[in-house]
Order: C-alpha cells, then structure tokens, then sequence
C-alpha cells in the first residue's frame, strides 16, 4: 500500500510526496484565488484517471503482445455548481498508437471501464470518450 503524505502549503497550494519519492503539487484555480501554476485538485484526478487507464491498457496489451507506446489522452473535466460544486463530466479523447490490431481494439476500449480510478469515482459523473486510431 503506498503512503502519501498531503501537506498545506498556503496560498491555496498543497503538495504531496508518496513514500517511493514521488511527488506533486495542486494549485487551486484563478477564480479561487489561487494562482493556477499547477495542476488543480479535480485536474489532478482527472490526470490520475488517465494515467490508470493507460497503465490498465498496456497491462491488456502486454497479455496480448502488442504495445500501446506513444498513445496519448487529451482529458477536460467540466464542474457543475449545484447542488454542490463537483466533477459532472469527463471528456477523454485517445489518441491511439500505430498498429494496433484492429481485432483488439474493442478489447482496449474495454479498459476505460475496468480502471480502478473510475471504478472510484462517482457513477453519476458522465463520460464522453473518443478513439481515434491513425489508420
């Protein structure tokens, strides 16, 4: 189990260390009050989604012999306001490598369901994904 230490560093910025020497800072937003030099607290959710999903899918791809290198995700996260200010939606638009087997791409796709971020979260948020293949 990996320990995380969460620290309040004033002016709205926190940091976090882990204990494998990992570390991140979340800075809240503009219209917060903070400065927005960093990744905000839902953002870094929504980068830790994404990050699980990947890892999720070269796990898949690994089993299967073939590799995910070089697939990105372009991630936004829109905030409803009432009745409380939360994630409402979660748009990820994969970009995905070359040469993966059009037979196993169904399969990939897959993952986004299986990833224990999202299996975390709360089931009312709404998720728009897109796969695009470069062939």
């Amino acid at each position: 189990m990996e320990q995380i230490k969460i620290k309040y560093d004033g002016g709205l910025r926190c940091s976090a260390t882990n204990d494998l020497g990992g570390s991140l800072i979340t800075d809240a937003p503009k219209k917060f009050g903070g400065k927005a030099e960093s990744f905000s607290p839902t953002g870094a959710l929504v980068a830790s989604l994404g990050a699980c999903i990947l890892t999720m899918m070269d796990v898949v791809a690994q089993k299967h012999g073939f590799s995910i290198a070089s697939t990105t995700i372009n991630a936004l996260e829109e905030m409803a306001e009432k009745p409380s200010l939360r994630i409402a939606k979660i748009i990820l638009a994969f970009h995905m490598a070359k040469n993966i087997p059009v037979e196993k791409r169904p399969l990939i796709e897959n993952v986004v369901k299986l990833c224990p971020v999202h299996n975390s979260l709360d089931p009312n948020i709404v998720y728009d994904v897109t796969f695009t293949y470069p062939d």
